[in-house]
């Protein structure tokens, strides 16, 4: 069996993973507002690269 360790994410994990939901919110409303899959894609890499 392997060892029960935490589970629990790390702090920057937790962030990495909201700073993504939020980015890819952003993108979907861009891409909405702009009709523009390309500029949707930029700017959800953009705010995982920047946060």
């Amino acid at each position: 069996m392997a060892e029960v360790t935490d589970s629990k994410p790390h702090p920057h994990q937790a962030l990495d993973r909201l700073r993504q939901k939020g980015a890819a919110k952003i993108a979907v409303e861009v891409s909405v507002h702009s009709n523009n899959e390309i500029v949707a894609i930029a700017t959800f890499d953009w705010f995982i690269k920047n946060g």
